[in-house]
C-alpha cells in the first residue's frame, strides 16, 4: 500500500522521533520489512538513488552484506535470523515491545565500497488505523565505536606495559634491598642500629657499615637528587664506586673526593649528599666527611649537631678538595646519622628529644620508627634512612 503522509502527521511517536532525531537517518518499514519513507540522512549514509529506495527490502535496501554477497532477498539469506534489527521488527509486529534498541555491526555494499560500520538504531512502533508499520532512526556511530575499541586495546597495552614495569620494579627492589648490608658490624664496643624505607619502590638514599679491619668500621649515608628508579640506578653505581675505594677508606676526605670526580665524569645531572666516617672502635673516635647532608645527630648529655663543616654536594665540581672531621666519643654516647627525608618532614620530636640521653641506642631506635609509621605517607613523602650506634 502507498503511505499516506497525512496518516503519519496524527501519529505523536512519528513527530516526536522525527524532531528529535533530526540529523540520524530515518526510514519506515511495514510489516515485511519494506522501505516507505525515508529522510535526506537516509540517502546519504547509504549513497542510494532515492528512486531505487521506496518499497525496496530494508537489508537490500541498505547493502547488507549477506543479501548483496548471496543475491538474496532481505529475510532470505542465511544470516537473517540472526540479524538484530530484523529480530527488533519481528518483536514490534508481534506486539512484543513497542520500542527496541541495539547496534548494528556489519558490512555494508556503499557505494562500490565494502565497508564495516556501526550503526545504533532505535526501532519505534507507529500506529495507523490500517496498518503497523515502524520508525528506524540509525546514526552512524563506526568512528565513536573503533575509536573506543582503539583506547581499549591501548589501554589494554598500557596496562600490560605496568604490569610489567610494575614486575620489574619489584624485581629491582629486591636488586636493591640486596645491596644494603643485611648484618651489621658486630663489636663489643659498639651497638649498631639502622632504618631504610623508601618512599616509592626504589629509593635514592642508601647507607653501609663494614669493617674495614680489625678495629676499624666505615659508616656511609647518602642521598641522590630525586625518587624512584633514575636515582636508585645512582646508588648502585655509588656502591660500586665505594667497593672499589679501599685504599682511600681510611681518609673520608679521599673517599668523597673519588666519587665526587667518578659522578662529574658521568654527566649525569644527579647531585649526592654524603656522610663518610671511620669509626676507631678502640680509641672512640669518628673522623668522617659532610658533603651536604644532614648534621648527624650526637646524644650525650644533651643533645646537639655534629661538626662545624659542610663540604660542597658530590657532582658539582670535579676536583673539588673535602675536609675532614673528627670527634671523640665517651662511654654511652649515641649518634644518628639520617637523609633529610626525616628531619624536612613536618613531624614533632619533642619527645624523643627530652628522653633520648637517658635512652638505649636500641629505644631511640624504636621511639623513632613509632614516629616514622605513624607519619609515613602524611608528614613523611620521602625516602627515610638512618643509621645510629652508641659507644658501649
Amino acid at each position: 500500500m502507498e503511505l499516506n503522509v497525512d496518516i503519519l502527521r496524527n501519529s505523536n511517536e512519528f513527530l516526536n522521533g522525527l524532531l528529535d532525531s533530526i540529523n540520524s537517518a530515518i526510514f519506515i518499514v511495514d510489516k515485511e520489512a519494506r522501505v516507505k519513507d525515508f529522510n535526506n540522512s537516509f540517502v546519504k549514509l547509504f549513497k542510494k538513488d532515492d528512486k531505487v529506495i521506496k518499497d525496496g527490502l530494508c537489508g537490500n535496501i541498505i547493502g547488507c552484506y549477506y543479501a548483496v554477497n548471496e543475491n538474496a532477498d532481505c529475510g532470505e539469506t542465511s544470516y537473517c535470523n540472526r540479524c538484530d534489527l530484523r529480530n527488533s521488527i519481528k518483536k514490534i509486529i508481534n506486539d512484543d515491545i513497542n520500542e527496541d534498541k541495539n547496534i548494528l555491526k556489519r558490512k555494508f555494499k556503499i557505494g562500490d565500497d565494502y565497508i564495516i560500520k556501526f550503526l545504533e538504531y532505535t526501532v519505534k512502533k507507529i500506529d495507523t488505523d490500517e496498518e503497523k508499520f515502524m520508525m528506524i532512526i540509525l546514526d552512524d556511530i563506526t568512528d565513536r565505536h573503533l575509536n573506543k575499541i582503539k583506547l581499549e586495546n591501548r589501554n589494554k597495552t598500557i596496562e600490560s606495559l605496568n604490569k610489567n614495569l610494575l614486575s620489574d620494579l619489584d624485581m629491582a627492589k629486591k636488586v636493591q634491598s640486596q645491596l644494603l648490608p643485611s648484618d651489621l658490624p658486630i663489636k663489643e664496643e659498639v651497638k649498631w642500629v639502622n632504618y631504610y624505607r623508601p618512599y616509592d619502590k626504589l629509593g635514592g638514599d642508601f647507607f653501609d657499615v663494614r669493617h674495614i679491619d680489625d678495629k676499624n668500621i666505615s659508616l656511609t649515608l647518602f642521598d641522590v637528587s630525586g625518587h624512584g628508579s633514575p636515582a636508585a640506578l645512582v646508588t648502585t653505581l655509588i656502591k660500586g664506586m665505594l667497593d672499589s675505594v679501599k685504599d682511600y677508606h681510611m681518609d673520608p676526605s679521599q673517599v668523597a673526593k673519588y666519587i665526587n670526580n667518578q659522578l662529574c665524569s658521568l654527566d649525569i645531572e644527579k647531585y649526592v649528599t654524603l656522610f663518610y666516617g671511620v669509626l676507631d672502635t678502640e680509641k672512640k673516635t669518628l673522623d668522617y666527611v659532610n658533603c651536604g647532608h644532614p648534621k648527624p645527630l650526637l646524644i650525650e648529655n644533651s643533645i646537639k649537631e655534629l661538626g662545624d663543616k659542610t663540604n660542597m654536594l658530590l657532582g658539582f665540581v670535579k676536583d673539588f678538595e673535602f675536609v675532614s672531621e673528627s670527634h671523640k666519643f665517651e662511654d654511652n654516647d649515641k649518634m644518628f646519622v639520617f637523609s633529610d627525608g626525616l628531619i624536612e618532614s613536618d613531624m614533632n620530636f619533642s619527645e624523643f628529644y627530652k628522653d633520648a640521653s637517658s635512652l638505649s641506642i636500641s629505644e631511640c631506635d624504636n621511639r623513632l620508627k613509632d614516629i616514622v609509621k605513624a607519619n609515613y605517607g602524611k608528614a613523611i613523602k620521602d625516602d627515610i634512612c638512618y643509621i645510629g650506634f652508641e659507644i658501649i
